[in-house]
């Protein structure tokens, strides 16, 4: 049986999930914004998807928003640009 969609308020619209992928400090960077809109709208749900060398390295902690998903890129072991 499916799941009823999440509704906003007593206005009965369903909450919309928008996920965005980051790979990269420098992707984040442009992307924070756009993230923060996200999250502060009451009608949409963020979910973060962290990519790249986000997961392998410390920068997957500088990301303000929890991750919903880790996608590695590479190979355990594996680094740099060759093992992409």
């Amino acid at each position: 049986m499916p799941h009823a969609a999440p509704t906003l308020g007593s206005q009965r619209e369903p909450i919309r999930n928008v996920a965005v992928v980051t790979g990269c400090r420098a992707d984040y960077g442009l992307l924070e914004p756009v993230m923060r809109s996200i999250d502060l709208h009451p009608g949409l749900a963020l979910h973060c998807v962290v990519a790249g060398t986000h997961p392998t390295t410390a920068s997957a902690d500088d990301i303000a928003f929890p991750a919903a998903a880790a996608v590695a890129m590479q190979h355990p072991g594996e680094t740099g640009r060759d093992a992409d």
